[in-house]
């Protein structure tokens, strides 16, 4: 049987037909509290059929069409064009053409009902068989939609503060190689002044000894006595002796100052964005200087760096990852730390290994160490950032990192990086 069922395709439907007017405010607010500062629905004349929250500088707008013909916008206001504004609008602007269709389809039904009620009952069971199961599809699809937006929101957090903790590195970078540079200058005219300081202090002590001298033999004894006895007094013979002392650990104080500040600076690495031939022996010595603060007494630091051919690779990203992995060791609980770095080269790889003593990581959770927020410190002590970054960073150098945990005991992480040899 061949016959011709005519639809409302053609006739116009205005926007307010299509969209319900709770479902709209409900989407609208769902957009609002995935970052959204507010949003608005209008119809094709201007008229408003749904607004929430309130107008920012910025406004996302998105078309909304029936049979490619436009029936009202859809506008989001936000307080900057971010990609987590853009990507709301999308997911919302997808919401609404289902609603909108699935409107339609609700209208081109009833229309349908009048068409066919002298059809045969099993044309008119398998009509409404077709209609129940696109209903039950468009009700699914509405069901799904607020998880997927839920979905895509986590997903836009999480690399907006991925973004914000890598600037926020650079920035403590510069601020670093900042303080190192004005530190250097007043540490340098530290050590010059203890240097002359000593050359002083021990001509100083030959003039007294000189003075002391001619006093023993030409000084009244009563006046003698009365020198000895200030001299005692005033604690001379102890200051003499603690003079050298004293300058002698001053210097080595200034000396590890100036140290630390050169590491300081060569860890920034501020001045090195690009690519470069770079020793990671040096850089995990610098590494460890730089953490000197964060290992605890009775920690011991075993160093096994063999010679190694230089790595092309941008010096701060490596850093980076040495730092973040050394760092996850020495915080770990444990009474007697022992953290053992090693290096080495082999089958077109540098490879460098840190491992430690500590409890292990379990197999349940090794998959996820390198994931985005994920810590098994306790609440205020960890961002969970820390061992991603590093992951991060490896991968941008070209390498791997990778972890492993032996039976008796310990973590091992393993970065792999692609020996290049100096070209000098």
């Amino acid at each position: 049987m061949d016959r011709r069922l005519d639809f409302i395709v053609g006739r116009e439907i205005g926007l307010r037909q299509l969209l319900n007017t709770a479902d709209a405010l409900m989407l609208l607010e769902g957009a609002v509290r995935a970052g959204a500062c507010g949003g608005e629905i209008v119809a094709a004349d201007g008229a408003l059929l749904a607004s929430c929250g309130d107008a920012g500088p910025w406004k996302v707008l998105r078309p909304i069409l029936v049979e490619g013909e436009p029936v009202g916008a859809l506008s989001l206001f936000g307080a900057g064009v971010t990609p987590l504004l853009e990507g709301v609008a999308d997911m919302l602007h997808t919401a609404l053409h289902t609603l909108v269709f699935g409107a339609m389809k609700r209208l081109l039904t009833s229309e349908t009902h009048t068409a066919v009620i002298n059809q045969t009952y099993d044309e008119l069971l398998e009509t409404n068989r077709r209609l129940a199961q696109s209903e039950r599809q468009y009700r699914e699809l509405a069901e799904t939609l607020e998880i997927k937006v839920h979905e895509r929101t986590k997903e836009l957090s999480r690399a907006y503060a991925a973004m914000l903790q890598r600037e926020k590195l650079a920035s403590v970078g510069q601020l670093a190689a900042g303080m190192a540079h004005e530190i250097n200058n007043p540490i340098g005219f530290v050590i010059s002044n203890l240097a002359t300081l000593q050359r002083y202090a021990a001509k100083l002590k030959e003039m007294l000894a000189f003075y002391r001298l001619g006093c023993e033999s030409h000084l009244p004894p009563p006046l003698m006595n009365e020198a000895n006895e200030r001299r005692q007094e005033l604690k001379i013979d102890f200051i003499l002796n603690d003079l050298d002392e004293l300058t002698a650990q001053s210097l080595d104080g200034a000396e590890r100052v100036k140290k630390l500040v050169a590491d300081l600076r060569g860890f920034s690495h501020v001045d090195e964005i690009n690519e470069m031939p770079t020793d990671l022996n040096a850089e995990l010595e610098q590494t460890l200087s730089v953490l000197g603060h964060e290992v605890r007494e009775g920690t011991v630091i075993e160093r096994r760096l063999a010679p190694i051919p230089r790595v092309t690779l941008r010096p701060a990203l490596i850093s980076l990852a040495f730092l973040n992995v050394i760092r996850n060791a020495l915080q770990l609980k444990v009474p007697a730390l022992v953290l053992a770095i090693s290096t080495e080269a082999g089958q077109g790889q540098v490879r460098v290994r840190i491992a430690d003593n500590g409890p292990g990581i379990p197999a349940g959770i090794r998959n996820r160490v390198f994931d985005p927020f994920f810590t098994t410190k306790d609440v205020g002590e960890g961002t969970g950032m820390g061992l991603n970054m590093a992951y991060q960073a490896v991968n941008s150098c070209g390498g791997t990192i990778s972890l492993e945990c032996p039976p008796g005991g310990g973590t091992i992480f393993t970065i792999a990086l692609p020996e290049e040899r100096d070209a000098s």
